[in-house]
């Protein structure tokens, strides 16, 4: 009895992560809810299995990031020889292909995005204009100006924007508002001011 209750014990504290943003502090936060407070920017730590010393969760996200990537390339490989693009659980546990969750793709989206930064990219208006996100609702960019609707030639309904994104580069971006929530966006080339002489 007393062993079960000490395996109980190790196994709560394994999965305790405390997220810190400036003057905030959320402690025994799950491994998912950690995940999600680290993909918006909180330093999040947790205590590792082997140690239980503090460690940082990027080596976390690198670990969701390869998994996504092993993903992708095997499902890539799957599909070119069967020729087809849908695949049953019971041959992607047979295959050995690993499962990612929106959640887990959406956290190495942000990621990447504020790693390597996109010349363009294609994401979603959130509620009244203020925020653009990914598809699952992760906010990768503040909007700071909007322009008039317009009309294109097809007669649809556009909206010229601007914001500063999370990997602190500013984009320019269309909301194309008649044919849903996606939005597309271009960096706009930062301003070198002339040093005078």
């Amino acid at each position: 009895m007393k062993t079960k209750t000490k395996t109980t014990l190790k196994k709560k504290v394994m999965n305790k992560y405390t997220a810190s943003k400036g003057k905030k502090k959320l402690s025994n936060l799950p491994r998912h809810d950690a995940l999600e407070y680290a993909s918006h920017g909180w330093k999040v730590t947790g205590f590792g299995k082997a140690t239980k010393r503090k460690t940082t969760l990027k080596n976390k996200i690198g670990y969701i990031e390869k998994k996504v990537m092993k993903e992708n390339k095997m499902l890539k490989t799957h599909f070119k020889k069967s020729k087809t693009n849908w695949i049953n659980e019971s041959i992607r546990k047979k295959l050995g292909i690993p499962k990612v969750t929106n959640t887990e793709r959406s956290i190495v989206e942000v990621h990447q995005f504020k790693q390597r930064p996109p010349k363009k990219y294609t994401a979603y208006m959130g509620n009244k204009l203020k925020k653009v996100t990914t598809w699952t609702g992760q906010p990768i960019g503040k909007v700071t100006w909007v322009g008039s609707e317009y009309k294109d030639s097809m007669g649809g309904t556009r909206q010229n924007f601007r914001i500063n994104a999370v990997n602190k580069k500013k984009y320019s971006g269309t909301y194309f508002k008649s044919s849903g929530d996606y939005v597309n966006l271009k960096m706009l080339k930062d301003k070198i001011k002339a040093k005078k002489k």
